[in-house]
């Protein structure tokens, strides 16, 4: 099956995993709570730069991380940017932006 094929976790579930892991969770322990093997929790670590993502942005005006999910969601699911915007409470600008800096060469965006 193609990576990210039919049985892919929601992204509710990754979002839950990386907030375990700030809470002091072990990642094994993480990816047990939201249902996925070790394994996939360490792959979305490492995808996502080895870090802990902070909550919260510097400024209010900045993408979060779940902002950038949610980009790469609505993208996937057909919005426009502009309906994306609204729906994070973002400026139009700020999304096209980010989906410029975060696009790749067969026209797909990537979140982390």
């Amino acid at each position: 099956m193609p990576r990210g094929g039919a049985n892919r976790k929601p992204t509710a579930a990754r979002q839950r995993y990386f907030e375990l892991v700030r809470q002091g969770l072990k990642g094994a322990g993480a990816a047990r709570q939201v249902g996925v093997s070790t394994s996939c929790g360490s792959k979305w670590f490492i995808e996502a730069g080895s870090v802990i993502i902070p909550d919260a942005s510097v400024a209010p005006r900045f993408l979060t991380q779940d902002d950038r999910i949610a980009v790469a969601d609505g993208l996937r699911a057909g919005k426009a940017p502009a309906t994306i915007a609204a729906a994070i409470g973002k400026s139009t600008s700020t999304v096209y932006r980010e989906i410029a800096r975060g696009g790749k060469d067969d026209g797909s965006y990537d979140p982390w």
